[in-house]
This record gives C-alpha cells, structure tokens and sequence, in this order.
C-alpha cells in the first residue's frame, strides 16, 4: 500500500466525538452524545476542572488555495504553518472558531515531485526561530529522493523565502518511487535533529549501509550560509565500518508521523504494508524493528528484533480499536499516526488530561486514541478518545491548545474534499 494514497480520502463533516479516560468521573452520556462535546467550540479555559475526554471542535479555514494539508508547526506567536502536499507553506493566524491566510510561500520549484507520498511532506520550526528564522521542510526531491531543506522565514516576509533554501539531507532513491519518502522531523534540546527516511517500496529496513528504512540523527547546518549536516554523537556506528553513522535506530518501513516524549522516548507511527500498522517505542540506540523481516509482531519472535509497543491487524475488524469505535468506516487502506505528545506549562488548556499520553490512531479508519508505557515499556493507558478521518498532523501550539488538520480520501487517488482544521478541547 503506498502510504499517500491512503491519505488521499474522503469524508464527511468532521465528527466532533468525546473520548472516556481514567481522570475524573465517568462520562455523563448526554455530554457524550452532544454534538459540541458540551461547550461551546472556542477556547475553553480548563482551570481547576477534571476532563474526562477530549473533542474535536472545527475552525473555519479559508477557502482561497488551501489544498491537500500535509503537516503543520506553529511559530512562537501562536500563528500556523500549514504545509500543502503541492509546496506551498500557508501562513494562518486562529481566532476563536475562524483561521485567516496571512500570507503563503512555495517551494514549488524544479526540486519538488508531487505524485501520491512526494510532495511537501514535513514542516518544522527551529527550535531558536525567534533568533534564526529557520523553518526545516521535509519532501520529494527532483528524482523522488527523500530531501530536508532549510528555508528562513521571518513570520512576514513571503518573497524570496525559497532563495533562502539551503539542502541539508538527500537520500536517493533506488529506482524512481512515489513512496515511503522523508518521515517525521523533530529535534533534541541541544538542537540535533532526528528524522526517519521510508524504504523507498525497497522493503528493506535492514541495509545499514544505507539510509533507508532508518531512524537517522544528525546536527544539520545552521550557518546562514551553508548546508549539509554531520551525524550526531551517540548513534548506533561510528562511521569506522560501511553502516552509516546517521543511523540511530534500523528496520521501519516509514516513520511517517512521531514524537519524543519526556523520558526520551520515539513513538513511531510506522505505515505498514499489506496486514499491520505498527506504533513502535524507540528506547535505544541501535534497536531494529524488524522491516523487512517481520511486519507487526514477529511470529515466530526472531533474536535481536524489537516488535511494535501497539499494533492491529489491517483486516482484523473484531480488534477492540475497530470495535470501540463505532463510527470508523469500513475500507480496506489502513494508515497510522501518531501525533504531538502534549508538552503542558503554565497554560495548561487540559488540566492534566493530556499528561503522559501520546496521541495515535488510524487516519483511514478515524478512530483516536490516547496511550502511555511505564518506564519498564508496558502499556499501563490505551483508550479511544474521539473520531476523525484523515488526520494529517496533530500540534501543540503556544496557546495550549492542540490543533489537528485532516484531508482527503481514502478510497480514491482523485477525489479530494476540502481540508479541515480542529482545535482539541476539553470535555467534562
């Protein structure tokens, strides 16, 4: 299954669903049952409250140009980047229940393929943008390679922002791939940057030697004037054999969406191909997952390969996910994300609710879930919280809240409906 045509789906209006967790009292099914999630859909101040789920509650997007989101940051002024899968980078400033375009830039230049998983992909903010105006853009290269670019975008200067680009990662392709291309981007507090890059369709995640189907960690340029990058200390080689020393962790088809929580540890959502979607805890360097060997648990289980902390079978309807969630559609493409693990400060818009549970779920299927492991690695949290259909990043923004875009069909390559955006609210 190509992991982008998975993504292109259809849907209706964005369900607004209340998720049970173990915070508070049980849901009132009457609250459970409202179409608002019981409040209204603005920003709701959560203070000195006890959530007992979250919902989804939509924001009007402007309907000039916005096409196919892909992946979304946020600056320090709590405005949004909104990546398109054609180039463009939608600059959106969020009031209450309405999003306005402030502003756009594109790198839709002769370095970009845009066919089924190529495109824009990944878009991150420096974590020191208010001193760099760096943004990191992950997408398809002029051959289908798998590329990390950096662009400085100041938060009002669209002109010219793609002269800004300089390259600093390009994994080629095998052969010509449409697939399985450049994965999450995120970065460590020392500004190294972690990123996992697909297999390329090669189905093989065990070629170290090369960087395909790999978690890579690296310290990318921030010289305004150069590029390129070096591999971060602490990886699994140290470039005196042929496996390469960006290689942290080996064997994921496509690390499409994840994120590090606070004991340091990856949740990769890792698409899968023809029977499990897999979320996988990264808790070492050099641990393999086992693509292309094993896809799900390894059966029988195999020496030296890590199975996925979460898993579900992609024709198994009678797994608890399909069940508990009622309102998932039947469709025979299956899709994993795993989104922002929340970060709560002072501004805390969930009263603890979101602490220590990492967004994931099915983009396909739209269920919506919550899950944590102990420091030994056993799942102690897995329950459903809401539904939406094709979510394509789930974002923590300077505001507290969390924001979430969807697009696109799952059922078909040419039918497109129009994108959504979403604000994550309480819900008592």
């Amino acid at each position: 299954m190509i992991a982008f045509a998975a993504l292109v789906g259809c849907s209706g209006p964005a369900e607004t669903d209340a998720g049970a967790g173990d915070s508070g009292p049980e849901m009132d099914a009457s609250i459970a049952d409202a179409g608002d999630g019981g409040h209204d859909a603005g920003p709701f101040d959560a203070a000195g409250l006890d959530p007992v789920g979250i919902a989804l509650t939509s924001i009007a997007l402007p309907d000039d140009e916005l096409l196919l989101p892909t992946a979304s940051a946020f600056l320090p002024d709590g405005t949004m980047l909104l990546a398109s899968h054609e180039g463009t980078v939608h600059h959106l400033a969020i009031d209450e229940d309405v999003a306005s375009r402030l502003g756009s830039f594109s790198i839709a230049d002769d370095d970009l393929t845009v066919s089924n998983d190529c495109g824009l992909l990944q878009i991150e903010v420096d974590p020191d943008w208010s001193t760099n105006h760096f943004v990191w853009l992950g997408h398809c290269g002029a051959d289908a390679e798998s590329v990390i670019r950096r662009v400085e975008f100041d938060g009002s200067t669209y002109e010219g922002v793609v002269d800004t680009s300089a390259e600093i990662l390009r994994v080629p392709a095998p052969e010509l791939s449409y697939n399985h291309s450049i994965g999450q981007i995120g970065f460590e507090a020392d500004g190294t940057m972690w990123t996992f890059v697909g297999d390329k369709g090669t189905q093989d995640g065990q070629d170290t030697t090369v960087l395909l189907g790999m978690m890579l960690r690296v310290v990318p340029s921030r010289d305004p004037g150069g590029s390129g990058y070096t591999a971060a200390a602490g990886n699994a080689f140290d470039g005196s054999t042929a496996d390469r020393s960006e290689i942290y962790a080996s064997g994921l088809r496509y690390g499409w969406r994840a994120t590090q929580d606070r004991l340091g540890r990856f949740w990769v959502g890792d698409v899968g191909e023809a029977t499990y979607e897999e979320v996988n805890l990264v808790t070492a360097v050099g641990e393999n997952f086992g693509w292309g060997l094993c896809e799900g648990p390894c059966d029988p289980p195999m020496a030296g390969l890590v199975d996925p902390i979460l898993s579900w079978e992609r024709r198994d309807g009678a797994h608890r996910y399909f069940v508990e969630d009622p309102a998932s559609e039947p469709t025979n493409r299956r899709v994993v994300w795993v989104g922002d693990v929340y970060r709560a400060g002072s501004d805390d818009r969930y009263n603890g609710f979101l602490d220590d549970r990492v967004p994931f779920g099915d983009t396909c299927l739209g269920w919506v879930r919550g899950a944590w492991a102990d420091e030994t690695g056993a799942i102690v949290y897995d329950e459903r919280w809401a539904h939406q259909a094709h979510i394509t990043s789930w974002e923590q923004s300077p505001d507290g809240y969390v924001y979430v875009t969807s697009f696109g069909s799952c059922d078909a390559l040419d039918v497109f409906d129009p994108p959504t955006l979403h604000r994550v609210v309480p819900v008592f």
